[in-house]
C-alpha cells in the first residue's frame, strides 16, 4: 500500500526496483509503468520475478555498489527489505542517487531501533542464552547503528535519526517516512489493510513501528535528459555504456571500453561486478 501510493505521487514511466528477491513486490511496482528494471544479487530469484505484459523489462543481475545503467537513467527507485543488510548504506545510496533523475523518487524500507520488533528480538536473544551468557540488548542501546539479533545473516538496525543523517551525506533530501510493520503480525494481518493505511498516515511521526518506509529525493538541478530506455545500461566496472537488450537478445554484452562482457543467461544479465579487488566469477574477458 505505502509503495502503490508512493509512487502514484509522481506516476512514473520508468522504475528500478532494488532487491525484488523472487518479486513479491514487483507487480505493484509495475503497475501504470511502461519500463521496469529488476535488479537483486541472485540470478536464481530474478528468473522467478513476474514481468507485466506489454511493459519493457530488464532483470539484472548486480551488485548495488555498482549499479549497471547510467547516470539520470530512473525517475523513480524502490528498495524495500534490503538497507538493513547493507553494510555501507551510504555508499548504497551515493550510487542510487547517481541513477535517479534529478528530483527522482527513492522509496526505501528501514528497521529501525527501539522498536517493538527489536523489543520482541532481544526477549528471543534472552530466552536462548545460556547460564552466565550475556547480551547486548537492541532496543536500549544508544548506539546510532546495532546488529540485529537474531538474524540469519549480516544485518544493521538505525535509530531514525541515524538514517535521516545517512540519506543526508549521501547527497540526497529525506522528504517523509510512514512507520507501517504491523501486519507482520499474524495475530494482526485479519485487519484490513486500509486500517494500516489510516494508521501511517495518523502516526506518521510516532517511533515504536517495526518498519518504516522513507520518501527520499535527489536534488532537482534541472540539468542533463534522461536517457531513452535503449540507452540506460552501463559497464558496472569502467561505466561506459552498453547496448539494452531485448526480450530475447543475445547470450552476452561486450563493453568496449574495457573489454569485460556480461553473460545474459534465462533472461538475466549477469552484471555482477564487486570492485577491482573483489570476485568477478560472472565476469569474462575477451
Amino acid at each position: 500500500m505505502v509503495v502503490r501510493e508512493a509512487l502514484g505521487t509522481v506516476s512514473p514511466s520508468r522504475v528500478l526496483e532494488l532487491g525484488t528477491g523472487a518479486g513479491r513486490l514487483s507487480p505493484v511496482v509495475q503497475e501504470g509503468v511502461q519500463e521496469y528494471a529488476a535488479l537483486d544479487i541472485t540470478p536464481e530469484f530474478l528468473v522467478r520475478v513476474p514481468l507485466r505484459p506489454g511493459v519493457e523489462s530488464l532483470r539484472v543481475a548486480a551488485n548495488v555498489y555498482y549499479l549497471p545503467f547510467v547516470d539520470r537513467a530512473f525517475p523513480a527507485v524502490v528498495m524495500v527489505r534490503v538497507l538493513g543488510f547493507l553494510s555501507d548504506p551510504r555508499a548504497a545510496l551515493q550510487e542510487i542517487g547517481r541513477v535517479m533523475r534529478p528530483g527522482g523518487l527513492l522509496v526505501v524500507s528501514y528497521n529501525p531501533h527501539p522498536s517493538v520488533a527489536t523489543l520482541v528480538d532481544d526477549l528471543k536473544v534472552a530466552l536462548s542464552r545460556g547460564p552466565g551468557e550475556g547480551m547486548t540488548s537492541m532496543t536500549f542501546s544508544r548506539q546510532s547503528t546495532v546488529p540485529v539479533r537474531p538474524s540469519s545473516f549480516p544485518a544493521w538496525s538505525v535509530t531514525r535519526v541515524e538514517f535521516r543523517r545517512i540519506v543526508e551525506s549521501a547527497g540526497l533530501i529525506w522528504t517523509v517516512d510512514r512507520p507501517t510493520g504491523w501486519e507482520e503480525y499474524p495475530w494482526l494481518r485479519y485487519l484490513p489493510a486500509d486500517c494500516f493505511r489510516s494508521l501511517s498516515h495518523a502516526a506518521s511521526g510516532a517511533g515504536g513501528f517495526p518498519t518504516r518506509f522513507a520518501l527520499v529525493r535527489r536534488p532537482d538541478d534541472s540539468t542533463g535528459q534522461e536517457p531513452e530506455w535503449a540507452g540506460i545500461l552501463a559497464c558496472p566496472a569502467c561505466r561506459a555504456p552498453l547496448e539494452t537488450p531485448t526480450q530475447r537478445g543475445g547470450d552476452a554484452i561486450p563493453c568496449t571500453r574495457c573489454q569485460r562482457s556480461w553473460p545474459r543467461r534465462g533472461g538475466v544479465l549477469d552484471a555482477r561486478w564487486y570492485g577491482a579487488n573483489g570476485p568477478n566469477s560472472a565476469v569474462t574477458h575477451r
